[in-house]
């Protein structure tokens, strides 16, 4: 929630966050959701990373799709992004 309110803030047009949770199991306060929803910050629950693409080692944006949600999808995403880090 907070990088997504600090992205808002630091002059992003919009910022919609992605997540595998849906809204009522994220991990975030019903306050930190309040701040995010009056600031214009839109969630989509259930989706997670497809493909990121870059430019010049800068992002240049991230593609989603449609997952439903399990424990087994919240697995295979944390090994996704571990190899993207890595």
């Amino acid at each position: 929630m907070d990088v997504a309110v600090t992205a808002k803030r630091l002059g992003a047009n919009s910022v919609t966050m992605i997540s595998l949770e849906t809204e009522d199991s994220l991990p975030a306060t019903p306050e930190e959701m309040e701040r995010a929803l009056e600031e214009g910050i839109r969630h989509k629950g259930g989706w997670g990373p497809k493909e990121v693409s870059e430019k010049a080692a800068r992002l240049r944006g991230l593609h989603s799709r449609s997952v439903p949600v399990s424990e087994k999808n919240r697995a295979d995403f944390r090994r996704y992004m571990m190899k993207m880090i890595l």
